[in-house]
């Protein structure tokens, strides 16, 4: 009984920082929130503004003080594992994903559609948007409001989604624009504007931010192993390479993957990809464009065509997808491309 009054009182302190312009859909909103992440702490004055239909889903660990959330209609805020949000933050999803251990520091603003990766450093006062204003439209003649009317009307579309890979670095007062990627462990330097895409591991700076120089050789191979840690980088996304927070795994013949993972190889001429892979927990359906295969609990070697592909970034995804499920499927020992077929291709 004293347990259950104890926790009454805590949900009571929590509510009491709270901030309600919607009080009913709020209110349920912020218990199933609490409910489903009981170790979530909420810092004071948290503002929650969730419109009809939006979504919060959570397994961060902490929200500090005076943070604006706001979901638009038909909105999703989804924010993984043991991911953060500093103090002074303002969030105005769209869709707008935090990745594992991400954390967006004090006075950031994210607003749009945005999909922020693992492993995320977003530095103070950094505003990231993937909304902008249409200026130089056929009608360039008349007010940017009047033409972002009239484009508005056109294609419907204002946002072009931003996308910033895992173990990216932003500094301080930075501006990241709509549209742009910036790809896996990339650093940006303070004070820059983001107007184009960030090739990997590469250090930008400046408004508007030009290239400094590497920060590792990534230089994609052929076949990579699970074995090797040097080929961590090229295991692209979606992958563990944990053996508990912050500590790389030891001697592990296989890493696991989430139901969507990539792969970066560098392809020339190779006809085919194979995967040594095993899934975890049931069989099932492994789609690399539009080609499945069926995945079993024992390890085996499959390999799909390569057809029309442009880019060194391979990605496989399961059939039927929670997306908001942080569970691992699938265990990866090695990849390699080749130019002949040595397994069967249905």
């Amino acid at each position: 009984m004293n347990l259950l009054f104890n926790k009454l009182i805590k949900y009571i302190a929590i509510f009491t920082k709270i901030k309600i312009n919607n009080l009913k859909s709020t209110f349920i909103n912020v218990l199933i929130l609490k409910v489903s992440n009981p170790t979530l702490r909420v810092g004071r004055s948290l503002t929650f503004d969730l419109h009809m239909n939006s979504k919060i889903i959570t397994n961060s660990n902490q929200i500090y003080n005076d943070v604006n959330i706001e979901i638009q209609q038909g909105g999703i805020l989804h924010l993984k594992e043991k991911s953060w949000i500093g103090s002074n933050v303002t969030v105005c999803a769209n869709n707008i994903t935090l990745g594992r251990y991400s954390a967006i520091h004090a006075f950031g603003t994210v607003i749009g559609n945005v999909k922020i990766g693992d492993y995320v450093m977003i530095a103070k006062n950094v505003f990231i948007s993937s909304g902008k204003h249409h200026y130089d439209t056929n009608f360039s003649y008349l007010p940017i409001k009047m033409q972002d009317y009239i484009y508005s009307q056109n294609s419907g579309e204002f946002s072009t989604p931003v996308i910033i890979e895992d173990d990216v670095w932003i500094g301080v007062n930075c501006v990241v624009m709509s549209g742009v990627k910036i790809s896996k462990g990339a650093v940006i330097g303070s004070n820059s504007v983001v107007t184009k895409n960030i090739e990997p591991y590469s250090v930008y700076a400046g408004n508007p931010a030009k290239f400094i120089k590497k920060r590792y050789d990534f230089i994609p191979p052929k076949s990579i192993s699970a074995m090797n840690k040097q080929d961590y980088p090229y295991f692209y996304s979606g992958f563990n390479i944990e053996e508990k927070p912050f500590v790389v795994k030891e001697n592990t013949a296989f890493l696991e993957t989430n139901s969507i993972f990539s792969l970066c190889l560098n392809i020339e001429d190779e006809k085919y990809i194979s995967l040594e892979i095993q899934s975890i927990n049931q069989d099932q359906e492994l789609y690399y464009n539009n080609t499945s295969k069926t995945i079993t609990q024992d390890f085996q070697t499959i390999t799909y065509k390569i057809e029309q592909h442009t880019s060194d970034i391979f990605t496989f995804k399961i059939n039927t997808i929670n997306k908001y499920s942080e569970d691992f499927v699938f265990n990866v020992k090695k990849v390699f491309l080749s130019n002949d077929l040595f397994f069967d291709v249905p």
